[in-house]
């Protein structure tokens, strides 16, 4: 199919299968017994119906979607004579034949996918009991879609959550609402896990200053490699290294990542941008607009900007 009018769209890779599908590929690759013309019947409907869903978007060359494999490498070994199935070596750490370049980028990412890859693909409704890991992995998670629009979020007493920061208020309200005792999204819920990005920084640090000031963080969030030295912060959020420094006051205010608050700054109701610099004794949030390229949005909302570098 070719067009001189304009590029043709076509999809590469598997789409999901039905458990129907997952069940015949499971029995097939565990050498256990299954109906092969039933198997074949529930590929030839699951192929016409995704083919049909490609269509309806605007695929212009559309595919099987490898609903009948297993996977591309094992699919040769039934395509290609000569090739022969082979039990792994005890000591093989089949990880080590593939490409490290992502792996040293994305080590968090990694660790994890290893420990759970087996269940990416793999339909709720289809037992995996009887399913082997890969040598040198383990069993911990199973992946299922949960609909976050209609159905309640596990360990919640609320329905469902979802936020679209469409502006800077949404996107402020919704910090704001962390810091309170029972928020919409609850970061510490062990039933519904929200994991962080892992940065590298030392924990967040609430420390006196030199002259025994203490520092204070109160119905706030700290994350890792910010430092609060003899200030005060109340009912915000800070970001990954962020310094308020002795004397300082942030209250209801989000300072985003590597800003600076300086020595008795007094910060409120704030946006304060990443690498933004609050200079000692500057108010922020108290009527007066901020210097330019900050500004003061018609909510009463304060933002502060890095000037441009």
């Amino acid at each position: 199919k070719r067009s001189t009018d304009r590029m043709l769209t076509t999809h590469v890779g598997s789409l999901v299968r039905t458990p129907e599908i997952m069940r015949g590929i499971k029995a097939r690759m565990l050498n256990q017994a299954y109906d092969e013309e039933r198997f074949a019947g529930d590929v030839k409907r699951g192929v016409a119906e995704v083919v049909r869903k490609q269509v309806e978007v605007g695929i212009d060359v559309p595919n099987d979607g490898e609903l009948g494999r297993q996977g591309f490498s094992t699919y040769a070994s039934q395509r290609l004579a000569g090739l022969e199935v082979q039990a792994p070596d005890p000591d093989w750490d089949f990880w080590a034949t593939t490409d490290g370049t992502e792996q040293a980028i994305f080590p968090e990412f990694f660790q994890q996918y290893y420990k759970h890859f087996r269940y990416l693909w793999m339909s709720p409704e289809v037992d995996i009991s009887d399913l082997p890991n890969r040598p040198g992995t383990y069993e911990r998670f199973r992946v299922v879609a949960h609909d976050v629009l209609d159905g309640p979020v596990p360990g919640a007493s609320h329905g469902a959550y979802w936020h679209e920061p469409f502006s800077l208020e949404a996107y402020y309200d919704a910090q704001m609402n962390l810091c309170t005792p029972r928020p919409r999204l609850d970061l510490y819920n062990p039933a519904w896990p929200v994991r962080a990005r892992a940065t590298g920084l030392a924990p967040a640090k609430v420390v006196a200053d030199p002259a025994g000031r203490a520092g204070q963080a109160l119905n706030s969030l700290v994350c890792e490699g910010s430092m609060i030295c003899g200030g005060v912060v109340v009912s915000s959020v800070l970001g990954h290294a962020v310094l308020v420094e002795s004397g300082a006051e942030v209250e209801d205010s989000v300072l985003l990542e590597g800003c600076r608050i300086g020595r008795g700054a007094l910060v409120r109701r704030a946006l304060v941008g990443p690498g933004a610099v609050v200079a000692d004794g500057q108010m922020i949030g108290y009527g007066a607009a901020p210097s330019a390229p900050g500004r003061l949005a018609p909510s009463g909302l304060t933002v502060v900007v890095a000037p441009a570098r």
